[in-house]
């Protein structure tokens, strides 16, 4: 792995970069994570706990967060933040740190001040000094239109470009169940559904010479599993067990379900999902021998375990350049009309840049996000 190119943002004792009227843009430390809790409660309305913070902040096997803040003058409080998390990216045959752009947040009294453009300005050319080659974000809207105006880097392939598309695929699991949030329907179909479930079981039996297991924890084996695996790839986030145990594990809302699958006593794959609060399944992540047999059989897995747990629904965000797209549609999942990129920053041209924006060099999944969770839990 190459020298870490972050600056610990602890070492920086809190410089002020950039100031107006209103405002001045900061470096941000741990002393400015409660602060950043409430604004996340401000301008999202729910609760955030101090472990959730801590999870995403510090936790992260890669390294802490970067942060920069926007302090309104006069107060001291803080009204815009733009973190970016380490994130460790194997491109070709190698290791690489680049970052993860997520949970950025403005005050809404704040909004359309020129604060949130101004953040990522600091930031991407703080990155790009910094020598990291790019970074990328699962972005809104709003974000990709401040992103697409910031060019901040070196060579022509500097700026932001959507490369990758992910859209829903749906596999319905219960019809009883699906139909049933319409109550007259749903009676009327409590008997037609018993064919549908006995169908899935039978759909869902995997070959003999596979065998299932359910994970409490990432060990050497599935670092043995990423060793043997990961240079079939082209760009993806390093699936050591470190990082499988912080991502699926350790969130502090609760360890994902995950499966793993064996062929003849070897590891060969695993897939991670969750159930939300209502009932529907959310697969996160699967990895393994990039073989279309043990896609299908781990996606197979993991649709037999939602459907004992009485799941109504299971969902999946593939990138539409994903090269088993066909496998999970041939396994039964069908396509809705959502779609949401993911960007790709370059700060600095070269090759790991030219690499990260072939979309067809990608295996990214939205567990690959800066989120505890994929879907709503109560």
């Amino acid at each position: 792995m190459e020298a870490n190119p972050f600056v610990h943002h602890r070492a920086v004792a809190n410089p002020m970069v950039l100031q107006r009227d209103e405002w001045k843009i900061r470096r941000g430390d741990a002393a400015d994570y409660e602060g950043t809790r409430h604004l996340w409660e401000t301008v999202h309305g729910v609760p955030r706990s101090p472990d959730s913070m801590h999870w995403l902040y510090e936790a992260n096997p890669a390294g802490p967060c970067q942060l920069w803040v926007a302090e309104e003058m006069g107060t001291g409080r803080i009204v815009a933040t733009r973190p970016v998390f380490p994130w460790r990216v194997r491109v070709g045959h190698r290791e690489v740190l680049v970052a993860q752009a997520g949970d950025a947040m403005t005050h809404p009294e704040f909004r359309r001040r020129g604060v949130f453009t101004s953040l990522v300005q600091v930031v991407w050319s703080e990155l790009r000094d910094q020598g990291v080659p790019f970074s990328f974000s699962f972005s809104n809207a709003g974000a990709l239109s401040v992103y697409r105006k910031t060019a901040v880097g070196q060579g022509s392939r500097a700026g932001t470009h959507e490369v990758l598309w992910f859209r829903r695929l749906v596999y319905p699991l219960s019809w009883r169940l699906i139909l049933g949030r319409t109550p007259a329907i749903g009676g009327l179909i409590t008997g037609l559904d018993l064919p549908r479930r006995v169908f899935p079981r039978r759909r869902l039996t995997l070959p003999k010479h596979l065998s299932v297991f359910r994970v409490d924890r990432f060990d050497r084996e599935f670092d043995d599993l990423w060793i043997r695996t990961a240079q079939q790839y082209g760009v993806l986030t390093v699936r050591d067990s470190r990082y499988l145990n912080w991502r699926f594990m350790d969130p502090p809302t609760g360890a994902f379900q995950v499966l793993g699958l064996r062929t003849q006593g070897e590891l060969v794959g695993y897939i991670a999902f969750e159930v939300d609060a209502q009932g529907n399944g959310w697969i996160a992540d699967l990895f393994g021998l990039p073989n279309p047999e043990i896609v299908a059989a781990l996606l197979r897995a993991s649709l037999g375990a939602m459907l004992e747990m009485g799941c109504a629904t299971a969902s999946i965000l593939v990138a539409t350049d994903n090269p088993f797209v066909r496998v999970i549609r041939d396994v039964g999942f069908f396509q809705r009309a959502d779609r949401f990129p993911m960007a790709v920053h370059v700060y600095r041209d070269g090759v790991d840049a030219e690499t990260a924006l072939d979309a067809r060099r990608w295996w990214a999944w939205y567990g690959d996000r800066d989120v505890e969770r994929l879907a709503k839990h109560p």
